[in-house]
C-alpha cells in the first residue's frame, strides 16, 4: 500500500492513509519520535536513506530492514535533524510502501531542488558559509563565536510568513536569506559545527531553537525570536542567547517544553550585558572589544577581561507606535575602520576608536520634530546611510545619505570563476573600479580561516595545486598610502 507521511517538523506530524476508509492524525505534541535510541538496525537504514537522498533516488528501497512505521517515523526524523546538508530535501513530506505484514519495504521523499541545479547551489551555499566562517577570529572564545554567528544570521535572514515557502533548510536560511524557526536553527548548528562548537537543535511540536556547550555547560540560544520583526539593518535582539532552562521556560509558551535537549542549569548569563540590546555586535581588532547597545546606551565589552564600559548615554526614546514607546535604545552599529557609527532617534554619531571620541556627524532633518525617527544605519557601497519612519512596526523605512567615504574600500570582484586544468587552477573575475591590485585566497578548513596565497595587479591568475580548495579574491584599493581591502567575492570550487 503506497502511504504519504505529511511530516511537518514543530508543526504537526500527520499520517494520512491514502485510502477512503481511514484517516489518522497524530498530534507531535502526544508523539515526538524518540532519536536518542535508535537500533544499529536502525542507523543502518538511516545511513541507506541518507545516501538514496543524496543520490536523488525516487524510492529507496528499506525492506532488508524489515522496520514497522514507527521504527521508520524514528528512522526519518533522526535523518531530518541530523543531514543539515540534505538541503535538497523536503523533511517536511515523504511517502512509503508498505508489505501486508505492516514491514516498510521502501520510502520516497521529495525533493525540492532539481537534480541538474544541486551543484550551482551547492557552491552557493559553500560561499555564503564561508563568507560567515571567513569573518571568525581563530582566537575568539566559544561565547564570542556563538555571538558572531547568532548576529549574522539574525540579522540577514529574515522570517518567512508565506505558508507556500518551505524555509527548513540551511540553504533557505543562509542563501534565500528567508526561513522558518527550523531554518534558523539548523543553519545556525551547521555554522557552529563548522567551527568546532558543541551544539544542538532542540524542538517540540510548535518550535525549534538551539543548545550550545560552553566551559562545561550548556544554554539555550534561539536565534528565531532574537531576529527582530520587522526586520531592520544590523538589528538583533539578545533576549534568548546564552539563557537557562529556567530562562527560556518562564520566556512564553512556545517554550515551555522540549524533546532531546541537554540540562542548562547555570544561570550565569541570563541577564547579562547582551540581554537588552537591541543592536547587533561589532568586534575591533585592534582593541579587542565588542561593540554594542544596551538599556542605557553605546556599550563596549571585553570578554577577555569582562570590562564594561558605557561610552554614550541616549536621552530620547524610540517610537514602538503612535502610543508607546521603546524603553531601550533601536540604534545600529556600523563600524569602518577605527570609526563606529551609531544613531539616536534623530541624528548619527561618530565614535573614534583611536581617541575614545564622540561627535555628532548628522541630524535627520525630518526627525527633529519626532514624528520620523532613524531605525537603520547601514553601509551601501561608498556611502554610510540611513533608514527613517514612523514607528518602528511600519517596517519599511525612507533611506537617506549620511555621508560618503572617501577612503572606502572598493567593492568585491564580481563573477569570480576557476577551473581545473591538470595540477593548476585558473581564477578569473570581473575589474573592480578603483581597484589597484587583487589578493587572491584560499580557505583552510581545518583551522577555518582565510589564507592570502598571491596578489595580482591582473583579473586572472594560474594557482599550482593539486588539491581542492575553495577560493576567493579581495580587490585592493590605495588612499594616501593606505591599503584598502573590499570584502571577499564569492566563494568557489575549481569545476
Amino acid at each position: 500500500m503506497k502511504i504519504k507521511i505529511f511530516f511537518g517538523i514543530m508543526v504537526s506530524a500527520v499520517c494520512m492513509l491514502m485510502t477512503s476508509v481511514l484517516s489518522v492524525s497524530v498530534s507531535a505534541r502526544t508523539y515526538l519520535p524518540r532519536i536518542d535510541n535508535l537500533t544499529d538496525i536502525q542507523l543502518e537504514c538511516a545511513d541507506t536513506i541518507v545516501q538514496g537522498m543524496k543520490d536523488y533516488e525516487d524510492e529507496i528501497d528499506i525492506s532488508q530492514y524489515r522496520l514497522d512505521i514507527n521504527q521508520v517515523q524514528q528512522v526519518f526524523f533522526y535523518v531530518s535533524l541530523t543531514g543539515l546538508d540534505l538541503f535538497h530535501v523536503n523533511m517536511s513530506v515523504y511517502s512509503y510502501n508498505d508489505a501486508p505484514s505492516g514491514i516498510i519495504t521502501s520510502v520516497s521523499p521529495g525533493y525540492l531542488i532539481d537534480e541538474d541545479d544541486y551543484d550551482s547551489a551547492e557552491r552557493e551555499l559553500e560561499s555564503a558559509v564561508n563568507a560567515i566562517v571567513s569573518g571568525v577570529d581563530e582566537d575568539w572564545s566559544v561565547i564570542e563565536k556563538a555571538l558572531y554567528v547568532h548576529d549574522y544570521i539574525a540579522s540577514h535572514c529574515t522570517y518567512a510568513y508565506d505558508d507556500d515557502y518551505d524555509g527548513k533548510t540551511i540553504y533557505n536560511a543562509l542563501v534565500e536569506g528567508e526561513a522558518v524557526c527550523v531554518g534558523y536553527s539548523f543553519a545556525y548548528k551547521y555554522i557552529m559545527d563548522r567551527l568546532g562548537v558543541d551544539c544542538i537543535c532542540v524542538c517540540n511540536d510548535e518550535h525549534m531553537w538551539n543548545m550550545i556547550e560552553y566551559d562545561g555547560n550548556w544554554y539555550h540560544v534561539d536565534v528565531t525570536w532574537d531576529d527582530p520583526s520587522p526586520d531592520y539593518e544590523n538589528q538583533a535582539n539578545h533576549n534568548f542567547f546564552m539563557i537557562s532552562d529556567s530562562a527560556i521556560l518562564n520566556s512564553d509558551a512556545l517554550h515551555k517544553q522540549w524533546s532531546y535537549g541537554e540540562t542548562a542549569d547555570d544561570e550565569t548569563y541570563d541577564n547579562s550585558f547582551w540581554s537588552t540590546s537591541l543592536t547587533a555586535f561589532v568586534y575591533d581588532d585592534s582593541t579587542k572589544l565588542w561593540y554594542g547597545g544596551n538599556e542605557y546606551g553605546i556599550i563596549s565589552y571585553s570578554f577577555e577581561t569582562g570590562d564594561y564600559i558605557l561610552l554614550y548615554k541616549f536621552d530620547k526614546y524610540w517610537n514602538a507606535n503612535d502610543k508607546y514607546y521603546i524603553t531601550i535604545p533601536v540604534s545600529c552599529l556600523v563600524l569602518h575602520g577605527v570609526t563606529i557609527y551609531f544613531n539616536s532617534p534623530d541624528s548619527v554619531y561618530a565614535y573614534d576608536i583611536s581617541e575614545n571620541s564622540i561627535k555628532k556627524i548628522a541630524t535627520a532633518s525630518r526627525c527633529t520634530s519626532g514624528v520620523y525617527q532613524i531605525y537603520e544605519l547601514y553601509i551601501d557601497g561608498n556611502k554610510l546611510m540611513c533608514g527613517y519612519c514612523r514607528d518602528y512596526t511600519m517596517g519599511n523605512t525612507n533611506a537617506a545619505e549620511v555621508l560618503t567615504f572617501s577612503d572606502i574600500a572598493p567593492n568585491p570582484p564580481e563573477n569570480l570563476t576557476a577551473a581545473r586544468i591538470g595540477d593548476y587552477v585558473e581564477l578569473e573575475w570581473n575589474k573592480s573600479d578603483n581597484a589597484v591590485q587583487y589578493a587572491v585566497y584560499r580557505l583552510d578548513k581545518e583551522n577555518n580561516r582565510a589564507i592570502r596565497i598571491t596578489v595580482t595587479t591582473d583579473t586572472s591568475c594560474t594557482l599550482i595545486s593539486s588539491a581542492d580548495y575553495y577560493y576567493a579574491v579581495k580587490a585592493v584599493s590605495v588612499n594616501d598610502g593606505k591599503y584598502l581591502y573590499s570584502d571577499f567575492s564569492q566563494w568557489v570550487m575549481p569545476e
